[in-house]
């Protein structure tokens, strides 16, 4: 075996030992060639460290469902979710994706949890929060560019935009949790819950729309051109004349030259 496949072989079986102890064994017959220490206690100590480091993840993306669940209760979530769900990229930014479907599941499931079921919906709110931080920039157009926009040109949302609904007040319970100020009770919806997150100026922003703009972000979606999206807006009775030029001024939209 050349030098290049023992290292690869290394790595593979060290990556298959911080996510399943029951295969430590390979992995420590390697460690126990070159190690000071017992095989054994250097892969718990590997593992605990990986383990600490996206439960500490965990935390910065999902900071008032932790406050909302306390620190004793997210912390053992937070473990059962980690040592349940490898991560599959290198850069642990994209780590926690699936956090709002586990907390479905115990919403669903387990009695403790019924009284709280927005949980999901929030937790999707702070993970696109915390994409909304990482997304890449838009690039702007040059005055030539524009000059040559038609109706026909494509539009589409910032990059840096995300939208969701809720049948539940998630825009209120996070605003709640923004801050030291002592937390004020939630009236409960009588409407769907509409909320925008977007960059700006370097740093995420959460927000509520009215129904026009949803409207308009949703048909953005689907729709190939810019005059595709202002018919589809006027069938709706969308007021489209108003409510795009200034969602286009606010950077929520973008133009596209792509094919």
């Amino acid at each position: 075996m050349t030098d290049t496949e023992t290292l690869n072989t290394s790595q593979r079986l060290f990556s298959e030992m911080l996510d399943n102890p029951a295969a430590n064994d390979p992995f420590i017959a390697i460690l126990e060639k070159n190690s000071r220490i017992p095989g054994q206690l250097a892969t718990d100590i590997y593992r605990n460290n990986t383990i600490g480091t996206r439960k500490r993840a965990l935390q910065a993306i999902y900071p008032v469902i932790e406050k909302i669940l306390g620190a004793l209760c997210f912390d053992k979530l937070a473990n059962d979710f980690v040592t349940a769900s490898p991560s599959m990229d290198s850069d642990l930014n994209l780590y926690g994706a699936g956090f709002s479907a586990f907390l479905q599941k115990l919403t669903d499931n387990e009695p403790a949890f019924l009284e709280l079921p927005y949980l999901k919906d929030l937790a999707t709110l702070e993970w696109l929060h915390h994409k909304a931080y990482y997304s890449p920039d838009d690039l702007p157009l040059s005055a030539s560019q524009f000059a040559d926009l038609d109706t026909s040109v494509r539009i589409e949302r910032s990059r840096s935009l995300y939208c969701m609904s809720s049948l539940y007040p998630v825009y209120a319970i996070w605003q709640n949790h923004q801050g030291n100020d002592s937390v004020k009770e939630v009236p409960a919806l009588t409407d769907e819950d509409f909320i925008l997150i977007f960059r700006q100026q370097g740093h995420p922003v959460v927000q509520q729309l009215d129904r026009e703009e949803w409207s308009i972000l949703q048909s953005v979606d689907v729709q190939k051109g810019l005059d595709d999206v202002v018919q589809s807006a006027l069938v709706d009775g969308v007021d489209i004349e108003h409510k795009l030029p200034v969602m286009i001024e606010r950077g929520w939209l973008r133009f596209c030259q792509c094919a």
